[in-house]
């Protein structure tokens, strides 16, 4: 009966080391693998063209077809850079 009425001891709370975790952010964050996660900053670029269009040719759709190509080299350079991206390991 008596062992019965014993309250659980009550454990102290142990101190966080943080000295470790500090140095593991350091070290993280000047990793190859840190540095090609950071996106590229952004690259803005003013295009003007001008195209004198034929008699008779419909100038919409070859302002769609010049944006349309243009797109496609933007998409093609954001690839490229893509894959350029490694951690540095062969």
């Amino acid at each position: 009966m008596a062992a019965a009425s014993r309250a659980p001891a009550i454990q102290e709370p142990r101190p966080i080391r943080t000295t470790a975790v500090a140095a593991v952010a350091a070290v993280a964050a000047t990793s190859p693998v840190a540095a090609a996660a950071q996106a590229p900053a952004p690259v803005t670029q003013h295009i003007q063209i001008t195209v004198n269009p034929a008699p008779g040719m419909d100038e919409a759709a070859l302002a769609r077809e010049v944006r349309r190509q243009l797109e496609l080299a933007q998409s093609h350079d954001r690839a490229a850079a893509r894959n350029r991206l490694y951690d540095g390991t062969e």
